[in-house]
């Protein structure tokens, strides 16, 4: 993947170019086709190159426009090219590049040339004319961009924090407090959202525009949802139309390529329904799909319950080549050292070897893009949080029968769903906090890190902080509000999207239909009987995805985990992971913040695992275990740069 950076003199003294080499080196892996730099007086801009689009085989960065005097670094697509070419009165068939498109916006817009723009994108534009730089992230922040400040000095950014890291020779500090709120919740990523694991680095954050000059800097959210737009169908059929054109858009843009597109397939809903789009769109061009689907080694075959089954039905369809990826011999402890040299945000996944897996299959076949179902449930195959109680206020008492009778097998109201589905999302928030009943406020996963440590660090804010993660979970009966409250947690949680979340990450991009804000826009303004109806949700994709993917997939509720045999993976590298955290348990530094005791009582429990319910969580092996070595590795990494208190044994 393409990758930015770009350093701003804010004082008297001279560009520090030196500085701009040192950042394009930290990101010269995501370069296979090409750098460079461009720079006057006053500020200097770098790309690293990776081609994707047909468009950007010509593409040459940074662009310097001599006329204007203003210059751009990319690392951009673009999904609504043919509107920004009319908007702009140029051809639509032009090969211009997405980069100089943009380019071209801004010299006729402004700043707000991002209001006209969809797609995944992160783009730094110098206007010489008032001496200002402009971020831009896109609307999901899936294309991440952080930054740094020096006062009176410099301002830098760049696509990846380590770019920033290699700006000084002397090591940045840890956040302590970042690092202190993941031990009270991993979902404190929610808040604080410009923060990362390092003092005075940033992030841009989704949806903004970072302006920054000699007179300051500011920040502008340029998009949000809205809840009160609303779109008016006649039938459901004419909503399955309109809902496949605005899903087919968000496919297609996602399949312009230079290069074979893969697709991952898992065999669930939100997966299957980016498959059977992009395979329709790609038969008319003769074209082929590529499909990455997870699925146990050999040596569990028969033990695990699987998606094979459901993955197996797509075999019908003529162009897709599809790809049972198992990652043998892995497990979530593999390479934790290679992992953590870039992983400069503390962000982990215990599944990371599949996506290594997945990223490597994807270009053993030379593709470049990898399309992921990911906020598939934010967006048109919503559950419908808070819908019965919306109907419950609506007067909507006879549809409200209806759906309840539907929710169970047995066709009868139970009081247990009444009170889940339609009086919780009416409790006011103080009343559930004090009666502590709902499971959110029982269940917090945290990182294994020292309660002494936590409380050192936060004092008297832990309890605002879990006030706030409490308010970001509350449920309310409000269909629309719902959506937005998780979209908005997805824009702050850049762990799943961040860079450096597994290794290899750098050979391939995702890419998420289901977060173009089309798509989300289109989702939210629909009526809620176009989403949940007989007792269940997700039905704008089943209706629009009706045709186009197996029956036994359209119909599917159940669900089976991403990594069907993590835990068998997990138990044959038990005995690795107890040396490890006995040998890190050894380091005075460490254990002033890691709780060993914590790891080391759940590295000795047995893993939970039941066929009749794979989806069970177990935190010990899937949270505490592998979140606690990750955090150790971390550390030892920047352990001369951070501050904690060495503890004697």
């Amino acid at each position: 993947m393409s990758a930015i950076c770009g350093i701003f003199r804010l004082g008297e003294q001279p560009l520090p170019l030196d500085v701009l080499g040192r950042m394009m080196q930290a990101l010269e892996q995501h370069g296979p086709d090409g750098s460079a730099t461009w720079q006057d007086e006053w500020i200097g801009l770098g790309h690293q190159m990776m081609h994707t689009t047909p468009q950007s085989l010509d593409e040459h960065l940074p662009l310097h426009h001599g006329e204007s005097q203003i210059s751009l670094t990319a690392d951009a697509r673009l999904d609504n090219r043919e509107d920004v070419l009319r908007l702009l009165g140029m051809a639509p068939t032009t090969d211009l590049p997405d980069s100089s498109l943009i380019l071209k916006a801004y010299q006729a817009w402004g700043k707000a040339c991002v209001d006209r723009l969809v797609g995944e994108f992160a783009f730094a534009i110098w206007d010489a004319r008032d001496r200002c730089l402009h971020c831009f992230t896109d609307p999901m922040g899936v294309r991440p961009l952080f930054y740094t400040e020096v006062p009176g000095h410099y301002f830098a950014f760049a696509s990846e924090v380590v770019a920033l890291l290699a700006i000084n020779k002397t090591p940045a500090p840890l956040n302590e407090r970042r690092l202190a709120m993941l031990g009270v919740s991993a979902l404190s990523v929610y808040l604080e959202p410009e923060a990362t694991c390092f003092e005075n680095i940033y992030r841009v954050p989704a949806a903004s525009v970072l302006s920054i000059s000699s007179r300051g800097k500011t920040s502008t959210e340029y998009w949000r949802p809205d809840c009160s737009k609303r779109l008016q169908f006649s039938s459901d059929a004419e909503c399955r139309e309109a809902f496949q054109e605005v899903f087919f858009k968000a496919v297609g843009a996602r399949l312009r390529s230079a290069f074979p597109v893969a697709s991952m397939l898992s065999g669930g809903l939100d997966s299957s329904g980016i498959v059977g789009a992009a395979s329709h769109l790609l038969a008319k061009e003769n074209k082929s799909l590529i499909t990455l689907s997870s699925v146990p080694e050999p040596m569990a075959q028969g033990q695990v319950t699987d998606e094979r089954e459901y993955i197996d039905l797509f075999k019908g369809k003529a162009n897709l080549e599809m790809h049972y990826v198992c990652a043998p011999g892995r497990g979530p402890f593999d390479q934790l050292d290679e992992l953590v040299k870039t992983a400069s945000l503390c962000s982990y996944s215990y599944q990371h070897f599949l996506y290594t897996a997945f990223v490597r299959t994807a270009k053993e076949n030379k593709a470049r893009v990898i399309l992921d179902g990911d906020g598939g449930e934010f967006s048109a195959s919503s559950y419908l949080q808070g819908y019965l109680a919306e109907l419950l206020l609506a007067g909507k008492w006879q549809t409200l029968v209806t759906e309840l009778r539907h929710s169970s097998a047995d066709k009868r109201i139970h009081l247990s769903a009444i009170k889940r589905q339609v009086l919780r999302p009416l409790v006011p928030y103080p009343v559930l906090r004090f009666l502590n009943r709902h499971s959110k406020f029982k269940n917090l996963v945290e990182y294994p890190i020292r309660a002494g440590f936590v409380q050192d660090v936060l004092g008297q804010d832990i309890g605002r902080i879990r006030d706030q993660i409490f308010r970001f979970l509350l449920e309310y009966p409000n269909h629309r509000k719902n959506m937005v409250r998780d979209l908005l947690l997805e824009q702050r949680d850049i762990r799943q999207r961040s860079h450096a979340g597994f290794v290899d990450y750098q050979n391939a991009r995702f890419s998420y239909p289901y977060l173009d804000k089309r798509v989300f826009e289109f989702s939210l303004a629909v009526d809620g009987r176009y989403q949940y109806q007989d007792g269940s949700g997700r039905r704008l994709l089943r209706m629009g995805m009706d045709g186009l993917i197996p029956n036994g997939v359209l119909a599917r509720t159940s669900k089976a985990p991403f990594s069907p045999d993590y835990h068998l993976r997990y138990a044959r590298d038990k005995a690795e992971a107890v040396s490890t955290s006995r040998g890190f348990s050894g380091s005075g530094k460490l254990r002033g913040m890691v709780d060993f005791e914590k790891v080391l009582q759940a590295l000795e429990q047995k893993t939970i695992y039941r066929s009749e319910n794979p989806m069970r969580a177990d935190h010990d092996s899937q949270f505490t275990v592998p979140y606690g070595l990750y955090l150790c590795y971390f550390l030892r990494r920047f352990e001369r740069r951070n501050r904690l208190v060495d503890v004697q044994s």
